[in-house]
């Protein structure tokens, strides 16, 4: 037994935490926002391995893959951040219209500032770093080019949202009884911290 399924599904009325005036007394509320859009494939084999009168033994594997993108969020906005690690694990992920669902960013460093001349040249380029760089430091890409390193210059690196599962179950059926085993795994997540090894500083994302 084969089966094949391909799938375009929008999603919407996420459930997350939406900023609120700090009049209110909060900083924060769950709210449903957003739209997204899914796409992906789903396969499915499944075969009886031996049949006999008092025996059954079956296999079946099964295959999705999914991509996503984020098609809308809430008013105006078109990026909002979902798990600020700067201060331990160094990783922020976000929701962003036009990216996939938790989506991970960085600042691209540039590399360490190793003599007086990089310094300078550094300086020069990105007036707002004057008195916070030095040698030793690392410099970082001004993306926006407003002669300042802000949380603006972050820039998506990849989603830690998996793009594929797969799955395995064996059946074994004795008479009355019956013996089940599954595995399922889940692939492609990105290694961010160590495939990305030139965006060492990780900074989150601001309005």
């Amino acid at each position: 037994n084969f089966t094949f399924d391909y799938y375009t599904r929008t999603t919407t009325d996420l459930l997350y935490q939406v900023p609120i005036p700090s009049t209110s007394g909060y900083k924060e509320v769950m709210s449903n926002i957003g739209e997204v859009a899914n796409h992906g494939i789903e396969l499915a084999v499944n075969a009886d391995l031996y049949k006999s009168k008092n025996w059954l033994v079956s296999l079946g594997a099964n295959y999705t893959f999914n991509t996503n993108e984020v098609k809308e969020l809430y008013g105006d906005v078109t990026r909002q951040i979902i798990n600020d690690g700067t201060s331990t694990t160094g990783i922020v992920s976000a929701l962003e219209v036009g990216e996939p669902v938790n989506a991970v960013y960085a600042r691209h460093s540039l590399g360490i500032i190793k003599t007086q001349e990089q310094l300078d040249d550094y300086v020069t380029r990105v007036p707002g770093v004057k008195g916070t760089a030095h040698i030793g430091s690392e410099m970082y890409e001004d993306f926006d080019g407003d002669g300042q390193i802000t949380v603006k210059d972050c820039h998506s690196i990849g989603s830690i949202e998996p793009k594929h599962f797969y799955g395995l179950n064996l059946n074994v059926n004795y008479k009355d009884w019956c013996r089940a085993q599954r595995l399922s795994r889940h692939g492609h997540v990105e290694q961010l911290a160590h495939r990305h090894a030139g965006h060492r500083q990780l900074q989150p994302l601001g309005g």
